[in-house]
């Protein structure tokens, strides 16, 4: 994939497991790819993402929850989980804020902030199905 979008996988149907390596990664100009695969994937299936961020990023600015609210609120996309591992108290908090700014939107997207990505994969998977 080139610089201007942010690298991610599939490692099973459903799910994208994206790898953030920096803040620039984190960009919302960077995720236009990524969207448009998750909502094309979406068309058929529930869809899950587990973001993988590095210890290089232990902040979000504001702009990445307020361009992820704006993604969790289109329904057309089927977007049903999103998974967020990091060793990051702050990353972490603002994973635990964005889960109540969907839950206050009635947007039914869960999201759950972890330490290791073994048992987010485990839970994204138990959120997508089958």
């Amino acid at each position: 994939m080139s610089g201007d979008h942010v690298p991610f996988e599939i490692p099973q149907p459903g799910i994208f497991l994206v790898n953030y390596k920096d803040d620039a990664d984190l960009d919302p100009e960077k995720q236009g790819f990524l969207i448009s695969q998750v909502k094309a994937v979406g068309a058929s299936r529930r869809v899950g993402i587990l973001f993988n961020i590095s210890p290089q990023v232990w902040k979000v600015d504001m702009k990445i929850p307020k361009f992820w609210l704006g993604v969790t609120g289109d329904r057309s996309i089927n977007l049903c989980a999103m998974a967020i591992v990091s060793a990051s108290t702050p990353v972490q908090a603002a994973a635990s804020f964005f889960n109540i700014a969907n839950t206050m939107r009635k947007i039914p997207v869960a999201v759950q902030s972890f330490g290791e990505s073994e048992p987010a994969m485990t839970w994204l998977r138990s959120q997508i199905g089958p």
